[in-house]
């Protein structure tokens, strides 16, 4: 599995994971991309290139607040990125080129501060089918298990 693969996989599997959003595919003027939306407001916006990825987030008033109070937890490119950007009407910009997991972590603290989870995958105790959501599939083991059983297999 390469570099770029891995990060696809990583993605996905943090956006879903921890998020219930609207994903958009479209295009960024002639670039493939991809928008995780609640309802109006873009979350992320990730442009789909062959051998990386842009991260577009928007940090608005009260996000730039809550970076730069953590800001030297960050990677030095992206404090950096962070200085040298304008501050727009609607927020701070950022187009963050992701090609490698190190870069992608830093990226997922942003989007951590930019909005905070809004899935758990095991709020209560119930039987598995009733745990199965939109971005995990939970298979039940019943050949070898009583039927009702609450242990499940996990897979994405």
């Amino acid at each position: 599995m390469t570099e770029h693969d891995k990060v696809r996989f990583e993605t996905v599997k943090f956006m879903r994971g921890k998020y219930r959003l609207d994903e958009v595919a479209g295009m960024y003027y002639d670039i493939p991309c991809l928008k995780f939306r609640q309802g109006k407001k873009t979350i992320v916006s990730i442009n789909l290139y062959d051998d990386h990825y842009d991260f577009q987030i928007v940090l608005g008033k009260a996000e730039r607040e809550k970076f730069e109070a953590v800001k030297h937890e960050f990677p030095l490119e992206i404090q950096e990125l962070y200085d040298r950007e304008r501050t727009l009407h609607d927020g701070k910009w950022l187009l963050i080129r992701v090609a490698d997991l190190k870069t992608l972590e830093a990226v997922k603290k942003l989007i951590l501060i930019k909005k905070k989870p809004n899935r758990s995958l095991f709020q209560k105790k119930m039987p598995c089918i009733a745990n199965a959501d939109i971005a995990a599939i939970y298979v039940c083991i019943t050949p070898a298990l009583p039927k009702n059983s609450e242990k499940c297999q996990f897979r994405i």
